[in-house]
């Protein structure tokens, strides 16, 4: 398998306003932010099988982070304790950068497929 440039934190940045998702996210309620965290998550993890399928996504810098928070709203229910509201703003954006780099690097494999 062939092995691929990691991208840096920096050009997610660059395109991901991250203050800016904060910023909308603290707005939100718990009960909204419970729903946008499934929204996110559902979609990364769509985006995570793809390109799990197709690549060893250990490898990849983002994907520690995204695993440790994919399961946090299940570990509050299983500990019988109250979501943070700041954990789920810190997990949605998580999963936001995540959707972004396992874009990139689907599109960086398929341009080294051709």
């Amino acid at each position: 398998m062939k092995e691929i440039v990691l991208i840096p934190y920096k050009e997610v940045y660059q395109h991901i306003n991250v203050s800016r998702e904060m910023r909308r996210l603290s707005l939100y309620d718990i009960k909204k932010l419970k729903e946008v965290f499934y929204f996110e998550r559902k979609k990364a993890l769509k985006l995570y099988r793809q390109l799990d399928a197709i690549y060893d996504i250990r490898k990849l810098n983002f994907a520690h982070e995204f695993n440790l928070k994919v399961l946090y709203l299940e570990d509050c229910v299983f500990n019988e304790y109250e979501p943070k509201k700041e954990e789920l703003i810190s997990s949605t954006i998580t999963f936001l950068i995540a959707q972004f780099f396992i874009q990139k690097y689907l599109e960086k494999l398929r341009i080294n497929q051709n």
